[in-house]
Order: structure tokens, then sequence, then C-alpha cells
């Protein structure tokens, strides 16, 4: 017992002895100054996660980055992470500013979960002597939930809201941390608003959207407050009342004036549109009206008379065009009307016109026969060309010359006789000749129908367009010649949400053999993905990255040259800080089919998502003619949809077709699903091209004189077209008096 005392007492009194010797560096646990950090932090996505740093005596240390150490070592340069700054001075603790480093992916691709990056922050040598060095653990965990530091400051975008006496739909708040640990809130608001909320906490892995809207306008101030509460808080967000539910919704520019001229043959450049809206409206419509009477010269960029959109930060944009109709408008000038609704019931419109000097047919006395042209039809993959003649008469004696306007692939022309660019041309004399060539080689098979012969006479008014129509294959009348498809695409994407949101798109390409490609940015720069070349036919995978880019809208030209011609594709690229609605078609944000004429191809599906993974409710609807939906047209994220492709009245030939997702309550309103349709071969009834021996005949004889000899055409059809134990009986029509006698009623088909 007495030998038991005595060792506790020998140990009490060790204790005191080490407790002594500790007292001098309670003040501190650093004798030296250091540099102090959140110490871990685990980076989950694409958002910026921030890392408070301080000085763990108060005395500011001036810093670099000296090193990013990738655990395991990443080959690629710059490694996955990027910190900034890179550079500067902590200030300190207390009532000295903390300083916070920000770190952000860079890339996800080939990064395997858990990976580490080591973060050394080096004293310069302006830093107190013998300050410390402060270290930062970065590890790769997408799927984490806990652990880590972060300074647990909320964040709201927007930061204000504003309503108008009659705009009652529900605007949205995101709130998102970098506090790897979630953070939990409570809401203050006046009880004239209402404000949802799906949790009542946010952490750096889960980012949570707020609802507010105005249930009782009666009662609303001008200005307000909701408050996020918080430990660390509050995060205000400024709520003000403003306007009648008119005059709110605009746009930029109010008007437009081009002007055509078929002499020099040049088409007015697209124009971008800009829309303002401040009723808190969340998406817009927009619809095309020529003046009666015209044919249709305007459209958006898709080739519709209608779009769809959705607004971030009260902004939203599109373009207008002209298209090929422009150049069959008679002299004067012309109007159309862009009339534009948002989702309040607010009204505004754009005025378009456009000035021609030129008519078809015929212009102060100089007229031109036919006053339209169809070039003969050839079979896809031919390389023989074809051609056709108009005939030009004038009143008055001069020099004729001409040009092509529109997209004229494969077509030129001379005047007969003499190969030049110009004819003399005398009034009351014999029409003058011009041959039309369609040279077929490398171009897809569809209709061609935007190309415009232009004949004028030098130094005078008079001017004629004649249109061309060139048919190749069995045609399409949907693709208007474009050797890209679609030739424009949109995509959207919400700050913070996964990489896998931003799913890649493809630029179909239809001519056979190698293409280019080059990029124009409208707005921002580098975010945009597309291979510099490659072979056709076949797709071009388009690609986007938000990193670096802050909330807004953004464009871009993509123009591609191909054996069938140059085609620019535009790209839009929405930035949002709000959930968003997108498609997914297997991992792509298009569709693109192929399939035999005369068949029905089954249900095809994609899904309907939601950026942040919450159920928003939307509306399906197309107005394709060969398009159906085959599931319900109202539905909510995330679900799948279906459609299906009508193929019995298309002949062979490329179609762009689309559905349209309609869904008020995300912040893109809306979202076009992209759907190319290659059409080949023949239905199991019969069908296909008639193939000839020769593409023309000419004739050659004397007024009053003896006929020509005559010459034959043969006809063939492709293997199987006939029905069994028939041959299809054929017609022959002309568009002359020549008498064409058939040896045979019946076709042979190849072999």
């Amino acid at each position: 017992m007495d030998a038991a005392q005595t060792t506790l007492k020998k140990i009490a009194l060790l204790l005191a002895f080490a407790l002594l010797c500790l007292g001098p560096w309670s003040s501190s646990a650093y004798a030296q100054p250091t540099i102090l950090t959140c110490g871990s932090i685990n980076i989950t996505n694409l958002s910026q996660f921030s890392c408070a740093v301080s000085s763990s005596t108060g005395v500011p240390i001036p810093y670099t980055v000296s090193s990013v150490v990738f655990n395991p070592a990443d080959p690629r340069q710059g490694g996955w992470l990027g910190v900034t700054p890179q550079s500067g001075t902590i200030s300190g603790t207390g009532a000295n500013t903390v300083q916070s480093l920000t770190l952000q992916l860079t890339q996800t691709a080939g990064v395997a979960t858990n990976s580490t990056a080591t973060i050394t922050l080096t004293p310069t040598a302006a830093a107190p002597a013998g300050s410390v060095a402060g270290t930062i653990i970065a590890v790769y965990a997408p799927s984490s939930s806990g652990g880590g530091g972060g300074n647990g400051l909320i964040t709201a975008n927007p930061t204000s809201l504003n309503f108008c006496n009659g705009c009652y739909s529900a605007q949205s708040v995101v709130l998102t941390t970098s506090s790897v640990s979630a953070v939990p809130f409570t809401i203050n608001a006046p009880s004239w608003l209402t404000v949802q909320q799906s949790t009542s906490s946010v952490s750096s892995t889960a980012s949570t959207t707020i609802s507010v809207s105005v249930n009782n306008f009666s009662q609303a101030s001008s200005a307000t407050t909701v408050s996020i509460v918080y430990n660390g808080g509050p995060t205000n967000i400024a709520v003000t009342i403003g306007g009648s539910g008119s005059g709110v919704l605009s746009v930029s520019p109010s008007s437009i004036s081009w002007s055509y001229n078929s002499t020099t043959g040049a088409f007015p450049s697209a124009q971008y549109v800009t829309i303002t809206d401040n009723s808190g409206a969340s998406a817009w419509n927009a619809n095309i009206a020529v003046t009666s009477g015209d044919p249709l010269w305007l459209t958006f960029l898709n080739g519709n008379t209608g779009i769809n959109g959705g607004f971030s930060a009260n902004i939203s944009t599109f373009y207008i065009q002209p298209t090929s109709n422009v150049a069959s408008l008679s002299n004067g000038t012309h109007t159309a009307t862009v009339t534009i609704n948002d989702s309040n019931n607010n009204q505004t419109s754009l005025f378009v016109s456009i000035a021609i000097n030129t008519g078809s047919g015929s212009n102060n006395g100089l007229t031109v026969s036919p006053s339209a042209v169809t070039l003969p039809n050839v079979v896809y993959g031919s390389t023989t060309s074809v051609s056709s003649s108009v005939y030009i008469t004038s009143t008055t004696s001069g020099t004729a010359s001409y040009n092509f306007s529109g997209s004229c692939f494969g077509i030129s022309g001379s005047f007969y006789g003499n190969g030049s660019s110009t004819a003399s041309i005398f009034a009351g004399s014999s029409a003058v000749q011009f041959v039309i060539t369609g040279n077929p080689t490398g171009l897809s098979q569809t209709t061609y129908n935007n190309c415009s012969l232009n004949i004028y006479l030098i130094n005078t008014s008079a001017t004629v367009s004649v249109p061309i129509t060139w048919v190749i294959g069995s045609g399409s009348g949907t693709g208007f010649g474009n050797p890209v498809l679609p030739t424009a695409m949109s995509f959207v994407y919400q700050i913070g949400a996964s990489s896998n949101t931003l799913v890649p798109q493809a630029a179909i390409i239809s001519p056979s053999g190698a293409w280019t490609s080059t990029t124009q940015y409208n707005s921002g720069s580098g975010w945009l993905t597309v291979p510099a070349s490659g072979t056709g036919p076949g797709p071009a995978p388009i690609s986007v990255s938000a990193a670096n880019l802050s909330v807004g809208n953004y464009s871009a030209t993509v123009t591609f040259t191909t054996a069938g011609g140059t085609q620019a594709v535009s790209v839009a690229f929405q930035v949002a800080s709000s959930p968003v609605i997108y498609i997914s078609a297997g991992g792509t944000g298009d569709i693109s089919l192929q399939g035999n004429n005369g068949t029905i191809i089954g249900a095809e599906t994609f899904q309907v998502l939601a950026s942040d993974g919450s159920n928003i409710p939307y509306t399906a609807s197309t107005s394709t003619p060969w398009l159906s939906l085959y599931t319900a047209a109202n539905g909510t994220t995330p679900q799948n949809a279906s459609f299906t492709v009508n193929l019995s009245n298309l002949a062979n030939g490329v179609y762009y077709g689309s559905i349209n997702i309609s869904a008020p309550s995300a912040a893109n309103g809306t979202v076009t699903v992209p759907i190319v349709l290659t059409v080949t071969g023949s239905s199991s009834t019969g069908g296909g091209n008639l193939n000839f021996s020769t593409s023309s005949l000419a004739f050659t004889a004397q007024v009053n004189g003896s006929l020509p000899a005559s010459q034959n055409l043969t006809v063939t059809a492709p293997t199987g077209v006939s029905p069994k134990g028939k041959s299809p009986v054929m017609a022959v029509s002309t568009r002359s008096s020549l008498p064409v006698p058939i040896t045979s009623a019946s076709t042979a088909p190849e072999t």
C-alpha cells in the first residue's frame, strides 16, 4: 500500500513539472509565423471551392503557391486542379482579413476517385524570418458528402428579384456553399411572399434551390429582403416590386432594315437580337409573320417561323435570317413582324423590312424564259453533269451578264457559244441562250432549291432572277440542300451541376469526302470543341465546356467546308444559375437515325432530365410531319420520352426534324431535341430512281428543213424494283411538241 502511494506521488510530481514546462508556450501553438490553412478539402464537382488561409501570429505573410503535387502522378500538363491566386499576402486573423484560396477542377476525365493534390504555400523572401509554409490536401471525391473544411458561407444567385403587379411566376434562387459539411439554414420573409424550399441545408456536394413568389400584391411593399439565416450568416436576397406587366419586355434592335440587289447577289447577314425582360418571366416565344402574299423570306436560324427560349439574368437572344425567297420578291419594300411574348403575358414586336430592286421573269424590258428552272434529276453518286437553258430577250440593246446567289452547290453557267461571262443583246433580235450546268460530284441526295441565277444588263437597272431547283437522288424537300445538318444547335448548363449534364451533340456531314471546320466566337472564347477536319459522310462531334464562364448567353458560328459546299452552323450556349432542363439520348444531346423509305421506325427513346436532379414538369410537342410522340406529351423529370418515325411518304435524302420540350419553371424554359434522319433504299412495294443512259439529248435542224435523226434513250431501274411477275409501265412527257416514240413500255432492272 505504501509503495503504491509513493508511486502515485511521483507521477503527480512529474505531471506538475510537465505542466510548468509547457506553461510558457500556452499563449501560442506556433512559435514562428505559420501559414494556417483549411487542411484538407473534398473537391466534388466543377464548382469553385474555397479554403481559408491565415497567419498564426497575425503578422502578414507574403506567399506563393510553390508546388501542386498529384498522387497518383497525373501525366497531363497542369493536372486536374487549378489554384488561385497563385501569390499574395496572408493578412492574419481577428481584425485582419482572412484570405481564401479558390480551388477548382480543370478536368474530370481520367481522374480516379480519391486522387489527391498537395498544395504547398511557401512564404516569400519578404515574409518574416522563420515563417513556416502551409499545405492544403485536396481530394477528388465526386460521391463524397462529408469531411474537409470550407468557410461555411452561403452564396445566393441571383442576389435580387423583381416582381411586377400581375407577374405571378415564381422565381428561383440557387444557394451554394464551399463547405463540404452541410450548413443548415432557415428562411425569414414577409407574409406576402411565398418561399418554397426542398431542403433545409446546403453543402458543396448538394446545392439547394428555393422558389420565391408574391402571394398578395395588395400587401406588397416596394422593397424587402428574403434572409437566409445560418451560423455565420445571414445571406440576404433583395426583392423589389415595380411595373404593371407592361413596358417590361423590350427587344434590341427594335427594327431592322435590309436591302437586296441581285446584281451583286449578296444576301443580308443574319441579325443578332437581344430580349430584355424585367417582369420576372422565365420563358418567352417568338413568331414571324411576313406580309400577306409574300413567300416566306424571313426565318429564325433553325429555319422555322417560331422559336422558344428562356431568360438568364433577365436576358435572352436569338438570330433571324433572310431566306433564298428574297431573290423572288418583287421590286419595292417588303415587311415582316417578329412578335415576342413572355410567360407573364407581356408582348413586344420587332419590325423587319427589306428593299428589293429586282423581280423575276421580266424587268425594264429584260425577259428571261423560263422564269424558273429545274435541272434534270440525277442518281445519287453520279458524276455526270446535266444542264438546262434559259433564253434572254430585251427591248433595249446592251451587254448582258450574270451571277449566282444563294447556295448554288455544283451549279455553274455561261452564255451559249462563247463560254463568256457577258453577251451582246440587241433589241427585238433573237434570244440569247444561257446554259445552266449542274455537276453532282460529291453532293448529298436531297432537293437543292436555295440557288438563283441573276441575269442583268450592265449599266442599267434591268435585272431578272431565276430560281433553280435540282434534285439529287429522290430528293428531300426538307434539307434544302444543306450539306450539314442541323444548321443550328444549342447547349445549356447550370453552374455547379455535374459535367455529365453537358451532353455533346453532332453535326451530320452528308457529302462524301474530306471536310474542314473553323470556329468564330461571337461571345466568350474557348468554350467550344469541334474537330478541325474529318471525312464524310458521318457525324462531327461538337461539345462545350463551362469552365471560366459566368452566367450568361454565349454564341459561336462553326463553318464546315465540305465536298458539297460550305455550311455555317450556329451554336448557342446558355450558362444559368438555376436548374435547367436538358435531354440525353445515350449520352448525346441529339438523335441521328437512318431508315428505308416506306417503313416505320419504332419507338426511339431519350431522357428528359433536370440539371439538379429535381422534378420539373414539362410538355413535349413536335410540328415535324414525319415524327409522332409515342409517350404522353406531359411528364416530370427525370423521365424517358419516346417517339416514332413514319418514312411512308419520304423519298431518299437527309431530313431535319425536332421535338420541343417546354418547361417554364426551368431556367432555359425550353429545349429542342434535334433529329437528323437519313432515308435510303426503296420500299418493299417498289420505288426508287429510274436511270437514264444520258442526262440530255441535243438535236440540230433548220427551219422548214428535214427532221434530225432519232436518238435512243435507255431507261433502267434498280434491282428488285419490279413487283413479282410484272414490269412497271413507263410514261414519257416532254416540255415541247417533240414526238417521243417508245419502243418498249417497261423498264429492265439493272443487273
